[in-house]
């Protein structure tokens, strides 16, 4: 990726934009924590699933995490 990434977002009508860091040519997901504090009051969060080098990214809330965890046995993992 040549230079900077940024990812823009309106919430509740208010623009935001957050600037992910680059690793080895891949955005850090790490964005991901900033992203759920501003979504934290919608009830949704983002969630991974690292499989060896791909990462699965989806939007759920809680009951849908848990069913997924119940009857899937899928285990997201925690971001940093």
């Amino acid at each position: 990726m040549d230079g900077p990434v940024s990812v823009d977002m309106i919430v509740n009508g208010k623009k935001r934009t957050l600037y992910p860091e680059q690793l080895n040519g891949y955005l850090d997901i790490g964005i991901l924590e900033g992203i759920n504090a501003i979504i934290a009051d919608t009830g949704y969060r983002f969630e991974v699933m690292v499989v060896d080098e791909m990462v699965f990214v989806t939007v759920l809330t809680e009951p849908e995490r848990k069913k997924l965890k119940e009857e899937r046995m899928l285990i997201f993992d925690e971001l940093e």
